[in-house]
């Protein structure tokens, strides 16, 4: 799969998102998995796109599951970096982008060997639709 590099302020910009408006309008999730390890472990992500007033915002949680296997789930939403679930099995972890443009961002699902190794046992893709 081709990933394409997302710098701040170009497509997504992270931003810390402490409460969604209030009156949001539209929400909608997506969902995708890794691939099963041979221990048994597994990574799943959602993905919860609201918009409303004050933008669109899309919250992306990763979380590592299955047997414990040494491995991280890591999960990307349009390519850009990472959101790690560092904690061991069990463990889940949130990040929050600003969508500036509208599109079809692709989130995978796949299980990494510490913060820095290589990413193995991806799963399938799943296009996220942001039409803010």
């Amino acid at each position: 799969m081709r990933r394409t590099a997302i710098t701040a302020g170009a497509v997504v910009c992270l931003t810390a998102v402490a409460a969604l408006n209030a009156s949001t309008a539209s929400a909608a999730t997506y969902s995708a998995r890794s691939a099963t390890s041979s221990k048994g472990g597994y990574g799943t992500a959602s993905v919860v796109v609201q918009s409303g007033t004050g933008g669109t915002t899309a919250t992306v949680t990763v979380c590592d599951n299955g047997a414990p296997d040494g491995l991280r789930a890591v999960a990307y939403l349009g390519g850009g970096e990472p959101v790690h679930a560092a904690g061991g099995s069990g463990s889940c972890n949130t990040a929050s982008y600003r969508i500036m443009f509208n599109g079809n961002y692709p989130l995978q699902v796949a299980l990494r060997n510490g913060a820095t190794g290589s990413d193995v046992y991806h799963g399938t893709p799943v296009d996220v639709y942001i039409y803010p």
